[in-house]
């Protein structure tokens, strides 16, 4: 059987009892310098991070079980593509196999780094 929906619907559990227990006043949200920082004490906070932490375990055992040998005779050649981006604080590190991809992932990179630079604002500002 595979469980490949386990660990992302763990991970979203484990978000929803983080925020409910934000909301509930059992745990308080804060930014240090830019990385966001719950603490708190509560049983949804501790089930929350439970949760997300099993994701985490989860996520290297569902990728093992899709690994498939490769029959010999079935080997196609195919060129793929990959891209990514790395935020170290606020400053992206953009990287990809091809231009187009590495484009691609600049422009990930600066919508991500202005939605991080407005939910800032937002904090400072609404406090």
């Amino acid at each position: 059987m595979r469980l490949n929906f386990l660990s992302p619907l763990l991970f979203v559990f484990g978000l929803v009892l983080v925020i409910l227990s934000v909301v509930r006043g059992e745990a308080d949200f804060a930014l240090f310098l830019v990385f966001p920082v719950i603490y708190g004490g509560g049983v949804l906070l501790f089930g929350g991070i439970l949760l997300i932490f099993l994701s985490f375990i989860v996520l290297p055992i569902t990728w093992m079980q899709n690994v498939e040998k490769p029959k010999e005779h079935h080997i196609r050649k195919t060129k793929g593509s990959f891209g990514g981006v790395v935020f170290i604080g606020p400053i992206p590190i953009v990287f990809g196999s091809e231009r187009r991809v590495t484009r691609l992932m600049l422009y990930v990179a600066l919508a991500l780094a202005a939605l991080m630079f407005v939910l800032y604002l937002y904090l400072i500002y609404s406090g």
